[in-house]
C-alpha cells in the first residue's frame, strides 16, 4: 500500500528531528570540548608525552636496539597498547612496522593495518610532536623515536572514553533544544489546518452556512477539508431550498385560502339559518388550515437554525398573565377551570418573538384539548414553568410520539391533532436552551420547561 502524503510529512519531519538534534549535540560537544582544550588537555598531553619519551629509551636501551625490525616493533607497539589502552602505529617514511590495538583487555596484532590519517592544518604542533583532539573520535599522538636510527616515528589513538553525566545531558539538551525548534512546523503542518476543521464545524452548528476551511495542502489533512467544504456546500443548497419551497409553499397555499375565506365572509351576509352550522365548520376548518401553515413554516424556521436573531428580556409572569386574560374571554362557554401561579421570573436574553410563540402554541394545546368543565394549572416559578392540563382518558402515545410534526396513520385517532404546537415549541425552546419535558398520566398532560439562565427574587405577582 502507498503510503499517504501525511506520512511522509511525518517521516520527513521525524528524520529533521533526527538530524537536527544530532547537529545541535556535536555543536555542543565541540563548545565542550573546545573549552576542555584550552584548560585541561594541552598540559595533559605535555605530560603523557614526557612519560612516554622517558619510557621508551628505557625499553629500547633494554633491547639494544639499534634499528627496529618488524617484531621487536610489533613488541613496542604491545607495550605502549597495554599501557595506553589505545592503537599504536610504529612506522617509517610511509610503511607500518608495526601496529597494535587494545581490545577486551587483550593486546592482538590486527589481520589489517587500518591506514594512518595524513598530518593536515587540523593537527596540532608543539615540542616536535603532533597531537589532534576530537570529541567523536578521541585523542591522536604523534611523535618520533630518537633513539634509533632511522626516521621511525610512532602514533597513539586513545580512544574516547565513556560519557559522563554531564556529556549526557547535552545530548539531552541538543535533542530537546531541536524540538523544541521543529514545533512550529509541526504546529502548521498538522496543529493549524486540524483548529480550523474544528473551528468551522463549530460555526457551521451554531448555524454559520457560510463558513468554509482554507486550505492549500495536498496531502489527506488538506483532502479532508476540502471534504468538508464540499459537504457544507451541499448542506447549505438544501437548507437554502428547503428554507425557499417552505416560503413558495406557505405562500401559494395562503393565497387560495385567503379567496376561500373571503367568499366564506360573502356567504354569511346572505345564508340561512340552516347553513350557519356548516358556515361556522368551515371558518373553523379554514382557522385550523391557516395555523398548520404557519407552524409549518416556523417549524423549519427552527429546524434551519433561524430562530436566533434579535434577543430581548421576557418577563414570563406579566406576558403569561396578559394571554390568560385573552383566553379566559374566548373560551368561556367551555367553562374551564384555570388556577395560575407565578413568581417572578425574567429571561434576560430570549430570541424575540419566538419564545412566545412557543409558549403560545403550549397554551393553545392545553385550551383546545381539555375536556369541558376541565382543569388548567399554571404553576412558574423562577427555575421552571408547568401547564397541566386534564384529559377526558389516557392517551396511549409517548412523549416522543406526541412531539413528531405530522402524527399519521393509526395515531391519529388516539390524538385528535397535527402535533405542529408541540413539536415547533420543543424545537424554539430547545434552541433557545431550555428543557422541555412532557409528563404524561391517565387524567393528565403536563408540560414543563425548565429555564436555563438564574431570574430574580422569589415575588408573588398573582
Amino acid at each position: 500500500m502507498k503510503p499517504g502524503k501525511l506520512y511522509t510529512k511525518l517521516f520527513i519531519l521525524f528524520l529533521l528531528v533526527l538530524i537536527a538534534s544530532q547537529l545541535l549535540v556535536i555543536f555542543l560537544h565541540r563548545s565542550v570540548s573546545s573549552q576542555q582544550w584550552h584548560s585541561h588537555l594541552p598540559r595533559h598531553i605535555n605530560g603523557q608525552i614526557r612519560l612516554l619519551q622517558d619510557w621508551l629509551p628505557l625499553q629500547i636501551q633494554a633491547s639494544q636496539l639499534q634499528r627496529l625490525n618488524a617484531e621487536q616493533a610489533r613488541i613496542l607497539a604491545h607495550k605502549v597498547v597495554s599501557i595506553y589502552e589505545s592503537q599504536c602505529w610504529i612506522y617509517s617514511g610511509d610503511a607500518v612496522l608495526a601496529y597494535a590495538e587494545y581490545a577486551a583487555n587483550a593486546r592482538l596484532s590486527a589481520k589489517a593495518t587500518p591506514p594512518l590519517d595524513p598530518i593536515t592544518a587540523a593537527w596540532h604542533t608543539q615540542a616536535g610532536y603532533r597531537f589532534r583532539f576530537r570529541p567523536d573520535q578521541g585523542l591522536r599522538i604523534d611523535f618520533p623515536l630518537t633513539m634509533v636510527q632511522s626516521p621511525t616515528r610512532i602514533r597513539l589513538h586513545v580512544f574516547k572514553g565513556p560519557q559522563s553525566g554531564y556529556e549526557i545531558l547535552v545530548s539531552l539538551a541538543g535533542v530537546l533544544l531541536a524540538f523544541l525548534i521543529l514545533l512550529w512546523p509541526f504546529h502548521y503542518l498538522f496543529n493549524k489546518p486540524v483548529q480550523a476543521l474544528a473551528l468551522a464545524s463549530q460555526r457551521m452548528a451554531q448555524g454559520d452556512l457560510e463558513i468554509r476551511v482554507q486550505t492549500g495542502a495536498q496531502d489527506e489533512l488538506g483532502q479532508l477539508c476540502r471534504q468538508f467544504n464540499v459537504m457544507a456546500d451541499r448542506i447549505q443548497a438544501l437548507i437554502e431550498n428547503t428554507r425557499n419551497m417552505t416560503a413558495r409553499f406557505s405562500h401559494e397555499i395562503r393565497s387560495p385560502l385567503s379567496r376561500i375565506q373571503l367568499g366564506l365572509e360573502l356567504l354569511e351576509r346572505n345564508h340561512q339559518q340552516k347553513d350557519a352550522r356548516h358556515l361556522n365548520a368551515m371558518r373553523q376548518e379554514i382557522e385550523l388550515l391557516n395555523t398548520i401553515i404557519g407552524h409549518t413554516l416556523d417549524l423549519a424556521k427552527a429546524r434551519a437554525g433561524l430562530i436566533q436573531n434579535e434577543k430581548r428580556p421576557l418577563a414570563v409572569g406579566e406576558w403569561l398573565q396578559s394571554e390568560l386574560d385573552v383566553y379566559r374571554r374566548q373560551y368561556r362557554d367551555r367553562q374551564l377551570s384555570i388556577h395560575f401561579q407565578a413568581q417572578n421570573c425574567l429571561l434576560p436574553a430570549e430570541p424575540w418573538p419566538w419564545t412566545m410563540q412557543a409558549l403560545q402554541a403550549l397554551l393553545d394545546n392545553a385550551f383546545k384539548y381539555t375536556q369541558c368543565g376541565g382543569d388548567i394549572r399554571i404553576d412558574l416559578t423562577r427555575e421552571q414553568l408547568t401547564i397541566n392540563n386534564t384529559i377526558p382518558q389516557a392517551l396511549d402515545l409517548s412523549a416522543d410520539e406526541l412531539t413528531q410534526a405530522f402524527i399519521r396513520g393509526s395515531q391519529q385517532h388516539e390524538f385528535d391533532g397535527t402535533g405542529l404546537g408541540l413539536a415547533l415549541a420543543k424545537e424554539i425552546l430547545q434552541e433557545a436552551g431550555h428543557k422541555f419535558l412532557i409528563v404524561l398520566s391517565e387524567t393528565s398532560f403536563a408540560c414543563r420547561i425548565q429555564f436555563s439562565v438564574p431570574n430574580g427574587p422569589n415575588a408573588p405577582t398573582d
